[in-house]
């Protein structure tokens, strides 16, 4: 009796299936109905080949939009908001835009409207999004990054001759959030400083030092690596920063002492490794499973140290202790990507503003510092922005301080503009 062929599906990726075979892995096809509503299937090929349910999926969509394009081909019905968005997003993609994975988190937001064509979308839905959102808890600025979203797929589906009429209209509904800007007062500065000159917790206290002297993003920071680190002109190589392109930026002295002070942790760690390591090398027979366990144990605690997994205990032995290549490293010497529950014991600590972001917080102090100090245009290089736009909503100055800019200028005036 011929075993049953066995089809998978996927209900994120309709019109998909994959049976399993023991040799190729997983083999996909893709199912349509054609002009006369015959149920149609057609092999794409194998997971071996570097094909996903997603890809698939991707490869469908175009596929149908191929022949609907073709003389005789027709579609039954309008096109629906779950397909306008795969779309844009296919196209945002291709043309290399960034923060792909962020927008596409958004549309759990919009998930109500996957089944509901495009021109049944209106202003009612628009107000069920605030409503909702609004009783989730999320502020003015993530219901503006959402309503944009819809507002860029809906302009992408026009665009494109998937919609003619839409029964929308985001005019007053894409109200700009308040910017906001975070301050500290001298007060809370100081109280900050001086917790995270006497905090125990160096590796945390160092991150928030380096955000408030240079003005870094997180993301940045935990990006930095050794080799980015230039000592003798004291600066930092930014890859691949926000604004686009690798950026060198200088840095002052506090900002170096705390990258040096992560440089003394991170030697001081290798060599007590290190020193492990030997001790079980040179350890009597009867002692080295003791010496190896302990050394074993202490580098997969250690933070500044790559460890070395292997079944084989001697393999690592083998081979002196290898340093993180990041500055501030994750488990395993990794890309570290969570700081928290670190951070936040320190935010407790300083007594800092509720509300007040403790990392991005910092970004807005040093921007405004900076931009009082120097002007909005060092601000906007020191903080790696595209544009004095985007420096604006980091920096507000306040009024004591143009006043007091205004009367240097008066007496610059009357001294000749010298």
């Amino acid at each position: 009796m011929k075993q049953k062929k066995t089809r998978f599906r996927d209900k994120r990726y309709p019109g998909v299936c994959w049976r399993i075979r023991q040799k190729e892995g997983k083999i996909f096809y893709v199912t349509w109905r054609d002009e006369t509503g015959r149920q149609r299937e057609k092999k794409v090929g194998t997971e071996a080949e570097g094909l996903t349910a997603a890809l698939v999926f991707k490869m469908r969509w175009k596929w149908i939009r191929e022949f609907e394009g073709k003389p005789g081909g027709k579609r039954k019905g309008p096109y629906l908001f779950k397909e306008a968005a795969e779309a844009y997003f296919e196209h945002y993609e291709a043309r290399g835009g960034k923060g792909v994975p962020q927008e596409r988190s958004r549309l759990k937001y919009l998930a109500f409207l996957n089944d509901r064509p495009l021109n049944k979308i209106s202003n009612l839905d628009l107000e069920k999004i605030q409503r909702n959102m609004t009783k989730a808890g999320k502020s003015p600025t993530s219901i503006h990054h959402v309503l944009s979203l819809l507002r860029r797929i809906l302009r992408h589906a026009v665009k494109n001759g998937m919609v003619k009429d839409l029964k929308i209209s985001f005019d007053g509904a894409m109200k700009k959030p308040r910017k906001k800007i975070e301050r500290l007062t001298a007060q809370e500065l100081q109280c900050l400083i001086h917790v995270l000159e006497t905090w125990p917790d160096r590796f945390h206290a160092n991150i928030m030092k380096v955000a408030l002297f240079s003005g870094l993003r997180k993301s940045e920071i935990l990006r930095l690596e050794w080799r980015d680190v230039n000592r003798e002109m004291k600066s930092l190589h930014l890859r691949d920063t926000k604004s686009g392109g690798d950026k060198d930026i200088p840095i002052n002295t506090k900002a170096a002492e705390a990258l040096e002070e992560m440089r003394r942790l991170h030697d001081q760690e290798i060599n007590r490794l290190e020193d492990l390591r030997q001790k079980a090398l040179r350890a009597p027979a009867a002692r080295r499973p003791e010496a190896e366990t302990a050394f074993l144990l202490a580098l997969r605690r250690a933070r500044y140290a790559v460890s070395m997994p292997s079944n084989d205990p001697r393999e690592t032995l083998r081979a002196p202790v290898k340093g993180s290549p990041f500055i501030f490293p994750g488990q395993g010497g990794g890309h570290r990507k969570e700081i928290r529950k670190g951070i936040d014991k320190i935010r407790k600590a300083a007594e800092l503003p509720a509300g007040f972001r403790p990392l991005h917080g910092l970004r807005h102090v040093f921007g405004t510092v900076a931009a009082a100090e120097g002007s909005a245009f060092i601000a906007r290089d020191l903080l790696t922005h595209s544009s004095l736009e985007m420096t604006k909503r980091y920096v507000d100055l306040g009024d004591p301080v143009k006043r007091d800019v205004s009367e240097k200028t008066a007496r610059r005036i009357l001294n000749g503009g010298a």
